[in-house]
This record gives C-alpha cells, structure tokens and sequence, in this order.
C-alpha cells in the first residue's frame, strides 16, 4: 500500500541511496507478507515519507473495523434506546485501532536520484496477533459480566444498562477481530460465544 498522506511515525535511521529496494513497488523477500504486513509513503522529507507509510498501515484497519462498528450500530440503534447510545462507529474504530498502531515500525528508508524519499512500515504479525487476541479475551470477559450483572438485577433500568454495556464491549470486540483477521496470515479471527442478537433482544425486551 502506497500513500502520501500525514501522520505521526517518527525514526531515527537516515535515508539510503543506490539502487532501488525491492519493497519500493511491491513485495519483498526480507519481508514476508506471511510475517509482515507493510506499507509505504513517499514524500519530499523523510518525515512526510515515514508519516505516509504510518497512514497507509491505519487505512487498511480504518476501513474495516468503520464497516464492522457501523454494521453493530445500525443493529443497536433498533432497540431505541437513544440516551445509552452506544456510541458512534467513528469513536469505536479510533479506539480500537490504536493499540495495534502502535506495533508500527520504520523498517528502512529510501532516497530515489530525484530526492524523493521512500519509507516502509510494518507491523510485525505474530506479535500483534498475540496482542489482539489477548484484548479480545478481555472483552469477553466483559461482555460475560456484564450479561451476568443483567440477569441478577430485579432493577430494569439497571438491567438495559448492563445489556446496553454489554453490546458496547461486543462491538469492540469484534472490531478488534476484524483486525485479527488483516493481522493473521490466513484470515482467522477468534469466534465469538455470544450472539449478539440475542442481547439485542433481550435489550430491546428490558426497554
């Protein structure tokens, strides 16, 4: 993925010069698309190059995790509950886009003859799949307390505001799932033991 677009990746090492690195126009085999899921910017400076490779790695997750929170939102704005709004696809995708951004890494650098420069980024994906799975289990976690929390309480407003937390912590999770799914190699996310239907139902049966 190739952009020129801002953002804020930063590195120390200093642009190199010669012939022209494999990974400037496609893939490269220092750099495994099995192992490594890269992008890259270019610019006039090494800063704006490195801010275009950071920006074309966050489009990839953007895109899809914005499709999958609006997906959730639509189905919870069903239950009319306006004043628990979950909240909009717009904060869920900042949100959980962030923490595997951060495994985002300045590989090498690039200066063609015409002074331009070129970055490559990556996020390692083994690591960031550890770390993704590993906030999904949290979610769960989440979701099953607050579906527990639900099901002890005689108090209905109670009730929908521990349902209405649950579907929260269900879109967040399975926001981090789509990124699972751009981080490992075969496309494989963790499947969910909740259904989110069926919270859905039980939401809109509280209210």
């Amino acid at each position: 993925v190739k952009t020129a677009e801002k953002s804020p990746a930063k590195s120390q090492t200093k642009p190199k010069k010669g012939g022209k690195p494999a990974w400037v126009d496609g893939s490269d085999p220092d750099y495994p698309e099995r192992e490594y899921l890269c992008g890259v910017g270019f610019g006039p400076t090494r800063s704006s190059s490195e801010n275009g490779a950071f920006a074309a790695l966050s489009k990839i997750f953007v895109a899809h995790v914005a499709a999958v929170s609006r997906d959730f939102q639509a189905l919870y704005t069903k239950t009319g509950q306006k004043s628990l709004e979950i909240g909009s696809y717009e904060s869920v995708t900042e949100v959980s886009t962030q923490s595997v951004l951060r495994g985002v890494r300045i590989y090498d650098n690039w200066e063609s003859k015409e002074r331009m420069v070129y970055t490559l980024a990556c996020i390692e994906r083994g690591p960031a799949a550890v770390a993704l799975r590993e906030e999904i289990a949290e979610k769960d976690r989440r979701v099953a307390k607050q579906l527990k929390r639900a099901q002890k309480t005689d108090d209905n407003l109670k009730r929908i505001k521990a349902l209405s937390r649950a579907l929260r912590a269900l879109i967040e999770r399975e926001a981090l799932n789509s990124q699972l799914r751009i981080i490992d190699p075969d496309g494989i996310g963790e499947p969910s033991r909740f259904n989110f239907a069926d919270i859905e139902a039980a939401l809109e049966g509280a209210v």
